[in-house]
């Protein structure tokens, strides 16, 4: 299967799609400068002409005390961006792995946005019925 990987020039990004390679499936990379979760032209683009069966996002604005003062960034990035892969994966009819950091209710701003995202793709599921699951390493 074709995945559609948000945030696969990072660290577990580039693990995760060396795994999945191995695993015999074909990871499709989404990240910056190609890619970016801000543009949802772009990642809707990227969601439908890869043929992905599934998306998994790991894009991120990374920091804990760096990201002050680029709050604004930070949420653009790991909220707005996490919204953006929700929808092109609804558009699509595919489900979203949503990676957790798993730094809930610490006050940063990096475990603040990244929680945020993880709660309003929860909710998405709850109350839309959407196929986003939340996997915290």
């Amino acid at each position: 299967m074709r995945v559609l990987v948000t945030g696969s020039s990072g660290f577990i990004g580039k693990h995760l799609c060396a795994e999945l390679t191995r695993r015999g499936h074909e990871p499709v990379p989404f990240d910056r400068p190609h890619g970016d979760v801000r543009s949802s032209v772009r990642l809707d683009f990227a969601c439908r002409e890869s043929g992905a069966g599934a998306v998994i996002n790991l894009a991120g604005m990374l920091g804990t005390p760096e990201l002050f003062g680029s709050e604004r960034d930070a949420a653009e990035v790991n909220i707005l961006g996490a919204l953006n892969v929700y929808d092109a994966a609804v558009k699509r009819g595919v489900p979203v792995v949503q990676i957790g950091t798993g730094h809930k209710g610490q006050p940063n701003p990096y475990a603040i946005t990244k929680a945020c995202a993880e709660d309003l793709g929860l909710a998405r599921v709850r109350w839309l019925g959407e196929r986003v699951v939340v996997v915290r390493a």
